[in-house]
């Protein structure tokens, strides 16, 4: 397994390693092309940010005093540490508000990923892509005519079927609109380039860390917190399965009948019953074009389906730590030694968000269980 608390050949959890921060400015335009250092940063007003469930994943702020920044270029962060650098990410700058104090200007980039770009960059004509056709291929075209360099590690699959994105969509929404399908997720790297990769569930994925409360020499500090939706979970769902039947007329014709067949299906034991509750929580849906077998049974099964979706508790950790290269996607475990309500044991995590403060290199993570996750939205 790997393990990203010794990645790269360092001991992430070591006490002793001095920490320090430097931004390169780069060409928007040739990602290899740099124009040298920024100077002046303020490490106590920077940060980076990442969401899984963001569509451009990744944001920043650095500031800096004078006038150093070489307007429209972007910004790729390095961490410096031990005699290396690894970069953090590579940014855009969307604001730049500066405010005079003690006779020097300082001035506050809002900085965000390759992929706002793409969200802000509107295709200037209807994009088609045909049936049969590289979902890749596709994907990579769409990025690249608007200036974003790809790397994609993902199985290519053919499009299905033919789709069409209208003028004035933004690249990214095409861009999403060809991954899913593909099962590919969309990503950045912290060179600037927009990542293709296979998708696969947090919940399929093996962990990639290990943050123990109980480690002496771990690198949780104090202030764990969880939070659980466990007691709004449903425990019954209805899907109200509706469909057009062609009978016979009075005067022999065929004409049309509105069908409704009622699919139910509910939880029998455990916290989300009603037999626990006292009382019912339950979630429905209305299935207006309902799809062959018309039967009670494919109704049934519909609300089953639709209960498993809605079962998962969502139980989160807040937890902060001394810095480590994890980022947004990552999962890992979190071994929790004692906690109330039956919360202890080793719990398999999905790093769901990501706050690093540059100045202290001290990293909060937002830690989404992955058991019993059912489905996951990209």
């Amino acid at each position: 397994m790997a393990d990203l608390l010794f990645s790269g050949g360092v001991d992430w959890r070591s006490q002793e390693r001095l920490d320090s921060l430097h931004a390169d400015m780069v060409s928007p335009s040739a990602l290899s092309q740099t124009y040298g250092r920024l100077g002046g940063i303020v490490p106590s007003s920077c940060s980076v940010d990442t969401a899984y469930y963001s569509d451009t994943r990744e944001s920043a702020k650095v500031a800096y005093r004078g006038d150093g920044w070489r307007r429209g270029t972007l910004l790729r962060l390095w961490h410096d540490h031990g005699g290396r650098s690894d970069a953090i990410g590579t940014y855009v700058a969307t604001d730049d508000p500066s405010k005079l104090s003690g006779g020097a200007w300082t001035t506050t980039l809002t900085m965000h990923s390759a992929l706002h770009m793409l969200s802000t960059d509107l295709l200037r004509s209807p994009l088609t892509v045909e049936q049969g056709a590289s979902a890749v291929e596709a994907m990579r075209h769409v990025c690249e005519a608007a200036g974003r360099p790809v790397r994609a590690t993902c199985h290519d699959s053919r499009v299905g079927s033919t789709v069409v994105f209208e003028a004035g969509k933004s690249r990214l929404s095409a861009l999403f609109g060809l991954a899913t399908p593909a099962g590919v997720r969309v990503d950045v790297d912290a060179m600037g380039y927009v990542t293709l990769e296979d998708y696969v569930s947090p919940a399929w994925r093996s962990p990639a860390f290990e943050l123990s409360l109980a480690d002496p020499r771990g690198i949780v500090h104090d202030g764990v917190s969880r939070s659980s939706s466990w007691l709004l979970l449903p425990g019954e769902a209805v899907v109200v399965c509706k469909y057009t039947e062609k009978v016979p007329g009075a005067d022999g014709r065929e004409e049309s009948v509105e069908r409704e067949i009622d699919g139910l299906a509910s939880v029998t034991a455990g916290a989300a019953s009603r037999a626990a509750r006292g009382y019912g929580i339950g979630v429905t849906s209305t299935e207006s074009q309902f799809e062959e077998p018309h039967t009670q049974e494919h109704a049934d099964q519909l609300a089953r389906d639709l209960l498993a979706r809605n079962s998962w508790a969502g139980t989160e950790w807040k937890v902060t730590t001394q810095y480590f290269p994890v980022r947004e996607g990552d999962v890992g475990s979190l071994v929790v030694p004692d906690a109330p309500l039956g919360y202890q044991g080793t719990r398999r995590v999905l790093v769901k968000s990501t706050s690093l403060d540059l100045a202290t290199w001290q990293l909060d993570l937002t830690l989404r269980e992955t058991d019993g996750m059912v489905c996951d939205s990209e």
